[in-house]
């Protein structure tokens, strides 16, 4: 629990002060979409969920005297990927500014890799990618992916490396693969890492990868 807690302030020391707060409401905002990305989002079932919507509400109401609905500060998000430049770790001007950012990285992932991607960002997908994207952003970030073949897990993980700027690795199982292959391509990973002068990189697997 402390870790997670920890996780969650590191997540929002990500923002700069000076543009994210104008007031109490701007940090409220920000620690409920933090709180939910570290806690809400590893529960499994609508059930849970709005259970864990409705304790938060009632210990802000409690200790903060602050009375919020649940239905504003459900589909906050907040991302690095609206500034090109600066990168700042903002919230979502709007879902049409959501949506229209993402189609943009879309595309230019497709005009700089052989291999095209068609997705359609529909609401959930939108919300795992911004997810994934928080967490590429942090130290040490890492992600377990759950779902059934072909829901888009790969797809939303090179997505979520481009739009960082960060490379993508995977390896390739074969038959007579072992640990030391695994180590020697790790140690690739981690020369590229080195000559890119510390450019982030992704490593990418799955189950079936798993010997």
């Amino acid at each position: 629990l402390d870790q997670a807690v920890a996780k969650m302030v590191q997540a929002m020391l990500m923002v700069d002060v000076n543009r994210a707060f104008r007031d109490r409401n701007d940090f409220l905002k920000l620690w409920l979409h933090e709180a939910s990305r570290q806690f809400r989002d590893r529960l499994i079932n609508d059930e849970d969920r709005q259970w864990f919507n409705e304790q938060i509400t009632e210990q802000m109401q409690a200790h903060l005297k602050e009375k919020w609905q649940i239905d504003r500060f459900t589909n906050l998000t907040y991302g690095d990927f609206f500034e090109r430049g600066e990168k700042a770790y903002i919230e979502s001007p709007s879902s049409h500014k959501l949506l229209e950012t993402f189609n943009d990285y879309l595309e230019e992932y497709n005009n700089m890799n052989a291999s095209k991607m068609n997705l359609v960002f529909f609401k959930d997908a939108q919300n795992h990618l911004s997810r994934v994207c928080r967490i590429i952003r942090q130290p040490r970030g890492n992600a377990l992916l759950v779902g059934v073949s072909g829901v888009g897990r790969k797809s939303m993980t090179r997505m979520a490396a481009c739009m960082a700027e960060f490379d993508c690795s995977s390896i390739e199982i074969t038959r007579s693969y072992g640990t030391n292959d695994f180590r020697e391509d790790i140690k690739t990973m981690m020369l590229a890492v080195a000559k890119n002068e510390g450019r982030g990189l992704v490593f990418l697997f799955s189950d079936t990868q798993i010997v």
